[in-house]
């Protein structure tokens, strides 16, 4: 049986960035992977996905020109954009030279501190799970029928038409796309609102984008059934019936444990996944730490897989000394245009029972329109604190949306006041500084 300081399944960026850290430190390292190297992020990375986002905000902002100093019709090329794909990262060579140990297979629990991989039995000092998420489950009549988003990013040419199931990331990024590139588009959400981690306002807008783009999206709608019908299907959903050649699930994703054997491990889970106190470590495995998408109570995203990550490395070297930071975790949603939060909202400020105050901002009802913006949607909410004026959160909706939001993500890390900004001598033309310059 081999020995090792540290054993992570999962080769993401939430396994990666603790293995490094760790190897660095002396320990001795080992990986296992049941996809690619990397996990869904080196497909990702792999992928036309990148390209096709940008291809869909360029077609987006040339079409809000047209007639206005830009002349000509422009759509996105699916078929030549999925054969420009990036090259290999080189990620494995890389864990292979610094001397981290890469094994290829299932993995789970066989004890406290032993694991299985591929029929060979490896104990472990310390054990990092970071085995990313998966689609979730439907057991509905005709579920068989929804294809993965990756199997949706790996088709040669898009159908006609196309429902996406669920209001989450996945659906709206991959509509957007899809809508531009020419595809009929359908979104159905079974709960009232889509998109619930974002501010409702922001997301009413989107949603009138969405349907300008010619995307279609049903709320309190759902989904019962998919029927095939020859080549096409008839779905199902609330009152809805909807025909369409494709069918995508895009209605979330939730950790990837159970063919973990966590029971075998002494690793204790709850209805959100594997249990963990603040440190990121199991409640009933002390050997035992988490990253990335299986922690249900973070947030699945990349930049937070990696923050967590370098925080169950310090844990694992340091004795427990380090407790992520969600506070200024910043959230972009890549449609067209992209919408993009960090920190609270006004539902979260009220439940901590912080007094705040509103700054709201919609170029298409505000008298004064952002300079920069009046050729695209621009709109943004920034909360902060009443009296003092500490920002609390900031959620915008335009074109660069994402940059901007990492400036308040800095902000608000740091403490600064709405004042603090304004009088900040910010880049122009930027869309950080449209946002500063117009808040209230």
């Amino acid at each position: 049986m081999k020995h090792y300081d540290l054993f992570v399944i999962g080769s993401g960026s939430g396994g990666c960035v603790a293995a490094n850290i760790c190897r660095r430190a002396g320990f001795r390292v080992g990986i296992a992977e049941k996809r690619s190297i990397g996990g869904i992020g080196a497909v990702a990375h792999n992928s036309p996905q990148k390209n096709l986002v940008a291809a869909a905000e360029i077609a987006y902002r040339v079409g809000l020109m047209n007639g206005k100093g830009i002349k000509g019709e422009i759509s996105v090329d699916w078929e030549r954009l999925k054969g420009e794909r990036s090259e290999q990262s080189g990620l494995e060579e890389e864990l292979r030279s610094s001397g981290i140990e890469i094994y290829r297979g299932f993995c789970r629990f066989n004890a406290m501190n032993v694991l299985e991989v591929a029929g060979e039995k490896i104990y472990s000092r310390f054990i990092l799970i970071a085995a990313g998420a998966r689609p979730v489950k439907f057991s509905f009549v005709g579920s068989e029928h929804l294809i993965s988003s990756w199997q949706f990013m790996n088709m040669p040419s898009l159908p006609s038409s196309i429902v996406f199931v669920g209001g989450g990331y996945i659906s709206f990024e991959f509509a957007h796309i899809a809508a531009r590139a020419g595809s009929k588009v359908t979104i159905i959400e079974a709960a009232p609102r889509p998109l619930r981690t974002f501010d409702d306002q922001l997301v009413d807008i989107l949603v009138q984008e969405s349907r300008a783009a010619g995307i279609e999206v049903f709320t309190g709608a759902p989904l019962t059934s998919i029927e095939k019908q020859g080549s096409r299907f008839r779905v199902h959903a609330g009152a809805n019936r909807i025909e369409a050649d494709l069918i995508v699930h895009g209605a979330g994703r939730v950790p990837d444990i159970e063919e973990l054997n966590l029971g075998a491990g002494y690793v204790s889970t709850n209805e959100q996944g594997i249990a963990v106190n603040r440190y990121l470590q199991s409640v009933s495995n002390p050997a035992v730490y988490i990253a990335g998408d299986v922690n249900s109570t973070g947030i699945q995203l990349k930049p937070v897989a990696e923050m967590e990550s370098a925080a169950a490395a310090s844990n694992m070297l340091l004795s427990n000394n380090e407790m992520p930071d969600y506070s200024a975790a910043a959230r972009a949603l890549l449609t067209s245009p992209p919408l993009c939060a960090v920190g609270m909202g006004e539902k979260d400020a009220a439940l901590e029972n912080i007094p705040f105050d509103i700054s709201f901002f919609d170029n298409f009802s505000d008298s004064k329109a952002a300079c920069g913006t009046e050729c695209s949607r621009f709109a943004f909410k920034i909360i902060s604190e009443k009296g003092t004026g500490r920002i609390l959160g900031a959620h915008i909706l335009g074109h660069n949306a994402q940059e901007a939001v990492n400036g308040f993500s800095i902000a608000i890390r740091g403490g600064c006041t709405i004042k603090e900004l304004k009088t900040s001598a910010l880049a122009f033309p930027s869309v950080l500084y449209n946002v500063v310059n117009s808040i209230k």
